[in-house]
């Protein structure tokens, strides 16, 4: 579950924090930590984009009120309405608060701690964040997004995950899976998105093998919309853009659906390297769609070994069937790909219609039960 308000006493020093107001508060969730001081300075250009999130837990100097105590309040009202869980000041500049503050944060239950100079800002803010995180990498960890994408979580636990993660989802959800053509610092790019404030609202990451999932939310139901986002959040993390591959979901609704867009998008990223093509989207990759899903089927392991073990030690003619099936059926591009002869390509698929008792096939019945047989084994391989 989120990080609650009542907890962060518990990640500072002890008895070196205090709670001075909004104790009706405490079961706030918190999904972010930030910073709140040189927006209310006399000299900040305040815009929309410096906002502060909803269900972030802000630290502050409270520099911004120094000689000024009034201003207090006016901040108060502001990260309030913008629905912030819960503040805590250091006490250097003010040892406590202005009375008309107190109450009102005492009227709308908003939680103040008060912790003591020696507290580093920098360590608290880290210890908060790494709560956070917490909570999403245990959710999200790989044994949960594994039990995503083979089709076994229970509805229960799906809920548990989408309304415990810090990203507050939206109706509609889309999953990217991640990789690169040289290696990532997962690492630093997961640490990086919990520090993007514009990742918050938007999006969040997870680790899965040597790839990430970006799980994206938005309230419209727009693959291209949420291509873009990708794009824009990929942008802010420190990632080499022209050395990833992007496998994307279609868009789903996202408590309902949430495990098909992590499912869809890693099965994209299984059909491309099985295929040794860059499908990129889940609506692109054919019958892979349920290829993959029943690669464990007794039925489908019988059926592709009875035709690949036929072929498995001729090299001539697995090469063949695997140009023909990547030519989509075409001999005559299959022929290209073999350099040889087209009739030296009819002869070979005939010998293996001989060898696979498929001699009464018609030939797109032969093409879609060879390409089933060679597509399944090579999932076998992954």
């Amino acid at each position: 579950m989120a990080l609650k308000v009542k907890e962060i006493p518990g990640l500072a020093e002890k008895d070196k924090i205090s709670l001075v107001a909004g104790k009706n508060g405490l079961e706030r969730d918190i999904y972010s930590v930030g910073i709140v001081d040189y927006e209310f300075l006399d000299e900040f250009n305040y815009t929309m984009d410096d906002d502060f999130e909803p269900n972030c837990f802000v630290i502050s100097s409270l520099i911004f009120a120094q000689g000024h105590p009034e201003k207090i309040l006016h901040a108060l009202k502001r990260i309030v309405h913008s629905g912030v869980s819960g503040l805590a000041f250091k006490k250097v500049l003010f040892q406590e608060l202005p009375s008309e503050a107190i109450a009102f944060a005492n009227e709308n239950n908003f939680p103040i701690f008060a912790y003591d100079k020696d507290i580093h800002s920098e360590d608290f803010i880290f210890r908060i964040a790494e709560a956070v995180s917490k909570d999403d990498n245990q959710l999200l960890s790989e044994d949960n997004l594994l039990c995503m994408i083979q089709n076994r979580i229970s509805n229960y636990e799906l809920q548990k995950i989408t309304r415990g993660i810090s990203l507050t989802l939206k109706r509609y959800a889309m999953a990217v899976f991640i990789t690169s053509s040289e290696n990532m610092d997962i690492s630093r790019i997961l640490q990086c998105a919990y520090s993007n404030k514009h990742m918050h609202t938007k999006a969040i990451m997870a680790k899965y093998g040597n790839g990430i999932f970006l799980i994206m939310t938005g309230t419209f139901d727009d693959a291209q919309q949420f291509q873009i986002m990708a794009h824009h959040l990929l942008e802010t993390c420190p990632i080499q853009i022209e050395k990833i591959n992007l496998y994307l979901s279609r868009v789903h609704l996202s408590h309902e659906a949430f495990d098909h867009c992590i499912r869809e998008s890693y099965h994209t990223y299984i059909a491309s390297k099985a295929s040794g093509r860059n499908f990129r989207e889940y609506s692109k990759i054919g019958t892979y769609r349920y290829l993959i899903p029943l690669l464990e089927s007794t039925d489908l392991k019988n059926f592709y070994e009875e035709i690949y073990s036929v072929i498995a030690d001729k090299k001539i003619l697995r090469e063949t069937a695997e140009a023909f099936i990547l030519s989509g059926g075409d001999m005559t591009a299959a022929s290209t790909l073999c350099e040889c002869h087209l009739n030296t390509v009819r002869y070979r698929l005939n010998k293996i219609r001989e060898m696979t008792d498929m001699e009464d096939l018609t030939d797109f019945e032969f093409y879609e039960c060879l390409s089933t047989a060679m597509k399944a084994h090579h999932l076998t391989l992954l």
